[in-house]
Formats: structure tokens, sequence, C-alpha cells
């Protein structure tokens, strides 16, 4: 979503095809000026087929620039630090709040080449222009 600072008067908003769990990333990317908005939207952690993708907006109209889509990945999925340890007593004490597992994406970055950056739970760092 992309509200006006003047008055707080949204100026357009987008429906993502999963949660976004990290932050956008604004800048230039690809060839030209035109600034965008970079998402990550990917499945939760824990989901039988996590699908993901990279994706742009225009960021004075909200239009699509570009979408990569990742393969599904359903490979193991990762924890985050701590879950193991304390795992029986979260389990007796805090039912349905056993681990952290973390976002399924990292935030975006966008680097001076133009190129927009992520990394994934499946490992891989994927470099987007």
């Amino acid at each position: 979503r992309r509200h006006r600072v003047s008055d707080g008067t949204l100026t357009w908003s987008r429906s993502l095809p999963q949660p976004c769990n990290s932050y956008p990333a604004v800048g230039k990317v690809g060839p030209g000026d035109q600034l965008s908005v970079v998402v990550t939207p990917g499945s939760f952690n824990g989901s039988p087929n996590m699908h993901g993708s990279l994706m742009a907006f225009d960021v004075k109209t909200g239009d699509l620039r570009w979408r990569f889509n990742t393969k599904a990945y359903n490979g193991p999925f990762f924890m985050a630090k701590g879950d193991v340890e304390g795992f029986q007593m979260r389990h007796r004490l805090n039912q349905g709040h056993d681990i952290c597992l973390p976002a399924h994406w990292s935030s975006a970055n966008i680097d001076g080449e133009g190129f927009a950056w992520a990394g994934r739970t499946d490992g891989i760092i994927y470099g987007v222009r």
C-alpha cells in the first residue's frame, strides 16, 4: 500500500499471492531511473510446498513491473536458533507455539547495479533484475 504523507490518502494497494513477512525494498531495479518497491511474498515455513516469488511494483502507480517465481520448496525447513533448546517445556506449556519458524524470505535489498537480492529458506540467494 502507498499512502500520501500529507493527508494519509491511500494512493494504491495490491494484494500479494502469499503472505509477506519481511520489509519491502525501494530503489531503482533494472535499467532506467524509475523507483520500484520490491517484496518477497511466500508461504509460511512448515507448509508442505512453500511457494515464493520476488515482485517489483512501480512506486507511483503500483503497477506490477515484474515477478520472479521460484520453484516450490518442500525440503527440510529450518528452525530459529534456540528452537531445539527448551522445546519439551514449550511444547508442554505453550501448546501451538512450540517453535519460532523464521520467515521464508529475507527482506529484499537493491544494489547499485539494479539487482534485487533476497535469501530464501532453500539456502539460495536470489538476484533478479
